[in-house]
């Protein structure tokens, strides 16, 4: 299960994603901070960028894509704002486990060990 998809389809799922987020970036640059409005819908942006971040964290997790081409995706995010990650207790992360993934995702040597410990477990189930 957790080699669903190619390489290749990763890679594109990858793409879609980072699309998405810059997508969002520059919608949010739009919105005006005065409206209250516009400032709901902003940070609501913010929630759904960074929602698509911790999925794509958690599909490369589960991914056999090489760890080092992690953090050069991370450096992108951050520079959209869409990482590091919020914890605002609303949805979609509002379940005790996101805290602490978001905790882990947030700290990149967590992260590191977070994904290598994850694959070498389900590798020995396998």
């Amino acid at each position: 299960i957790t080699r669903l998809f190619t390489k290749d389809h990763l890679e594109i799922f990858i793409q879609s994603i980072m699309y998405g987020i810059a997508r969002i970036s520059e919608l949010k640059k739009v919105l005006s901070d005065s409206d209250a409005m516009e400032r709901m819908c902003k940070n609501r942006l913010t929630i759904k960028q960074q929602w698509y971040t911790f999925l794509l964290i958690i599909r490369f997790t589960r991914s056999s894509l090489k760890l080092r081409t992690l953090m050069p995706l991370l450096r992108v995010l951050r520079k959209y704002d869409a990482y590091p990650i919020q914890r605002t207790g609303k949805k979609p992360f509002d379940k005790p486990v996101h805290d602490l993934l978001i905790f882990v995702f947030n700290h990149r040597i967590l992260l590191k060990l977070f994904v290598i410990s994850y694959r070498f477990y389900f590798r020995l189930i396998k």
